[in-house]
Protein backbone atom coordinates (compact mmCIF):
# COMPACT_ATOMS: atom_id res chain seq x y z
CA UNK A 1 0.00 0.00 0.00
CA UNK A 2 2.81 2.10 0.43
CA UNK A 3 4.38 1.55 -3.41
CA UNK A 4 0.80 2.70 -4.04
CA UNK A 5 1.08 6.25 -2.20
CA UNK A 6 4.09 7.17 -3.91
CA UNK A 7 2.26 5.42 -6.81
CA UNK A 8 -1.06 4.74 -7.73
CA UNK A 9 -1.04 3.37 -11.31
CA UNK A 10 1.62 0.74 -10.31
CA UNK A 11 0.04 -2.06 -11.96
CA UNK A 12 2.22 -4.57 -10.28
CA UNK A 13 1.79 -3.19 -6.70
CA UNK A 14 -2.39 -3.14 -7.26
CA UNK A 15 -2.26 -6.82 -8.35
CA UNK A 16 0.06 -8.03 -5.69
CA UNK A 17 -2.39 -5.83 -2.82
CA UNK A 18 -5.00 -7.91 -4.42
CA UNK A 19 -2.97 -11.08 -3.84
CA UNK A 20 -1.90 -10.59 -0.30
CA UNK A 21 -5.74 -10.13 0.61
CA UNK A 22 -6.93 -12.70 -0.82
CA UNK A 23 -3.94 -14.81 0.23
CA UNK A 24 -5.17 -13.37 4.03
CA UNK A 25 -8.91 -14.61 3.55
CA UNK A 26 -9.97 -11.42 2.65
CA UNK A 27 -11.54 -11.65 -0.81
CA UNK A 28 -14.02 -9.03 -0.79
CA UNK A 29 -11.43 -6.50 0.17
CA UNK A 30 -9.02 -7.93 -2.81
CA UNK A 31 -11.95 -7.49 -5.62
CA UNK A 32 -11.57 -3.72 -6.00
CA UNK A 33 -7.67 -4.14 -6.19
CA UNK A 34 -8.37 -6.85 -9.06
CA UNK A 35 -10.95 -4.66 -10.68
CA UNK A 36 -8.07 -1.88 -10.94
CA UNK A 37 -5.77 -3.88 -12.30
CA UNK A 38 -8.30 -4.93 -14.92
CA UNK A 39 -8.51 -1.38 -15.66
CA UNK A 40 -4.75 -0.91 -16.48
CA UNK A 41 -4.61 -4.05 -18.57
CA UNK A 42 -8.08 -5.07 -19.68
CA UNK A 43 -8.71 -8.93 -20.73
CA UNK A 44 -5.93 -10.17 -18.56
CA UNK A 45 -7.11 -13.85 -18.07
CA UNK A 46 -4.83 -14.08 -14.82
CA UNK A 47 -6.89 -11.04 -13.37
CA UNK A 48 -10.00 -12.24 -14.14
CA UNK A 49 -10.08 -15.15 -12.73
CA UNK A 50 -8.47 -13.78 -9.10
CA UNK A 51 -11.80 -11.67 -10.06
CA UNK A 52 -13.72 -14.80 -10.21
CA UNK A 53 -12.02 -16.52 -7.44
CA UNK A 54 -12.76 -13.59 -5.00
CA UNK A 55 -16.38 -13.96 -5.75
CA UNK A 56 -16.28 -17.39 -5.20
CA UNK A 57 -15.25 -16.85 -1.90
CA UNK A 58 -17.31 -13.90 -1.29
CA UNK A 59 -20.43 -16.41 -2.58
CA UNK A 60 -21.42 -14.43 -5.34
CA UNK A 61 -21.81 -17.04 -7.65
CA UNK A 62 -23.32 -15.04 -10.46
CA UNK A 63 -20.21 -12.82 -10.58
CA UNK A 64 -17.88 -15.20 -10.04
CA UNK A 65 -19.35 -17.24 -13.35
CA UNK A 66 -19.24 -14.00 -15.52
CA UNK A 67 -15.11 -13.35 -14.47
CA UNK A 68 -14.41 -16.97 -15.20
CA UNK A 69 -16.28 -17.01 -18.51
CA UNK A 70 -14.44 -13.78 -19.40
CA UNK A 71 -11.25 -15.22 -18.36
CA UNK A 72 -11.50 -18.36 -20.35
CA UNK A 73 -12.70 -15.95 -23.72
CA UNK A 74 -8.98 -14.67 -23.00
CA UNK A 75 -6.83 -17.77 -21.75
CA UNK A 76 -4.31 -18.34 -24.30
CA UNK A 77 -2.71 -21.81 -22.94
CA UNK A 78 -4.49 -24.97 -22.68
CA UNK A 79 -3.94 -25.75 -19.03
CA UNK A 80 -5.62 -22.95 -17.96
CA UNK A 81 -8.63 -23.11 -20.07
CA UNK A 82 -9.05 -26.55 -18.92
CA UNK A 83 -9.07 -25.16 -15.22
CA UNK A 84 -11.13 -22.39 -15.89
CA UNK A 85 -13.45 -25.08 -17.72
CA UNK A 86 -13.46 -27.10 -14.51
CA UNK A 87 -14.10 -23.65 -12.38
CA UNK A 88 -17.12 -22.49 -14.62
CA UNK A 89 -18.34 -26.28 -14.37
CA UNK A 90 -18.41 -26.29 -10.51
CA UNK A 91 -19.82 -22.50 -9.99
CA UNK A 92 -22.54 -23.56 -12.38
CA UNK A 93 -24.01 -25.51 -10.31
CA UNK A 94 -24.10 -23.13 -7.66
CA UNK A 95 -25.73 -20.53 -9.50
CA UNK A 96 -29.42 -20.78 -8.96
Amino acid sequence: KKTLELEPKNAAAIYNCGLILYGLEKPAEAIPYFEQSLQITPGDADILEMVGLCYLRSEKYKEALDSFKKAKTHAKDAEKQKRLDELIAETSKMVK
